[in-house]
């Protein structure tokens, strides 16, 4: 299986050096993650895993799995409001979801899935 980003775009992203491999295995459960999440938004579209993965879908891997890595280290108190219940935005899997979420629009019809 291919890779969809690089560690490098995803160290970058997070300001951590990229000689940095403290974070290594990490970045890696985020970047796999992240990749799991991708397969499931694309299977009712094409064919899953990848094999070439297209730019915007290699940004929106990055972001991701950026996401995913500072969410697992925050602290849940950080997350979650107790008093009013609301979650924080993490604006790495927000760009993460919106570049996905245009790439899907650009390049599928509406209502043209694949068929299983």
């Amino acid at each position: 299986m291919v890779d969809y980003c690089t560690m490098k775009s995803i160290k970058i992203r997070l300001n951590i050096s990229l000689d940095d491999s403290q974070f290594d295995d990490e970045l890696t459960e985020s970047r796999d993650e992240a990749e799991a999440y991708i397969d499931i938004k694309l299977s009712n579209h094409t064919t899953v895993p990848l094999t070439t993965v297209p730019e915007l879908l290699k940004h929106a891997c990055a972001d991701l799995a950026a996401g995913l890595f500072q969410r697992r280290r925050q602290p849940l108190s950080e997350i979650v409001d107790v008093k009013t219940g609301g979650v924080t935005v993490n604006v790495f899997w927000m760009l993460g979801n919106e570049k996905l979420e245009a790439y899907i629009k650009q390049t599928y019809k509406e209502g043209d899935l694949k068929r299983v």
